[in-house]
């Protein structure tokens, strides 16, 4: 039911999802000396679906952040699953804390290759992050309004069968 806050949630945390799928925004950049053309200058870029490695205008290698966009993928189904779970409040319940549980894997998934692109150059020269990315940082936050919202209209329902 979309007039239910909870809903608007699930829906902002889904479209999110889809904008970092469809847009596939830049992480973070790395400039210096690469370790795969043996002292040219390079640049490696960490996008949310893959880590590009660029000297000049060519595209030397593309490593796809294959568990990074499974733990986003997962982040969109369960919010998705909750969404068109509105009849089962327990069910929406369970589905939004193992959304949490996802999105603490995101996170630490965006650490490990943001890492892994700096350990494929030899010698930094400039770094840079992209904030994009961020919109991301405000999942938790959608999550937690939605929970919030699902528990209150738990409490309605109980309140309202004790009155019978």
């Amino acid at each position: 039911m979309i007039q239910r806050k909870q809903s608007i949630y699930l829906l902002i945390i889904l479209f999110t999802c889809l904008a970092l799928f469809a847009g596939n925004p830049l992480i973070y950049e790395v400039s210096g000396i690469d370790q795969w053309t043996l002292g040219t200058k390079g640049t490696i870029e960490v996008s949310v679906l893959k880590i590009d490695g660029i000297v000049g205008d060519q595209v030397q290698f593309s490593v796809w952040n294959s568990y990074l966009i499974y733990s986003l993928a997962v982040i969109g189904l369960l919010a998705g699953i909750a969404l068109f779970n509105f009849k089962n409040r327990k069910m929406q319940l369970l589905m939004c804390g193992f959304n949490y549980l996802a999105m603490l894997i995101f996170a630490v998934l965006v650490y490990v290759y943001v890492q892994d692109g700096i350990q494929r150059v030899y010698e930094i020269h400039s770094t840079s992050r992209h904030y994009l990315i961020g919109a991301a940082a405000f999942l938790p936050l959608w999550n937690y309004l939605a929970m919030r919202g699902i528990m209150r209209d738990e409490k309605l329902i109980r309140s309202m069968d004790r009155l019978r």
